[in-house]
């Protein structure tokens, strides 16, 4: 399946080709239901729009 982007690292390219290239976004938000490519992704949005991964860790720390 060809898109039309390009890459100078052959590497970027398969790893487009093998994760995004007519894929779908299989890492959603159960909030807002925003979807990525990556999990990391994910994560950095709920972190910053949700507050979510922060208070999550906070709160595991506190029992600690």
């Amino acid at each position: 399946m060809r898109c039309g982007k390009s890459y100078t690292m052959k590497c970027n390219l398969r790893r487009h080709q093998r994760v995004e290239c007519g894929k779908a976004k299989t890492n959603v938000c159960f909030i807002c239901k925003k979807s990525y490519y990556y999990r990391q992704e994910l994560n950095i949005h709920m972190s910053v729009k949700h507050r979510l991964l922060h208070n999550i860790l906070m709160s595991r720390r506190s029992v600690d």
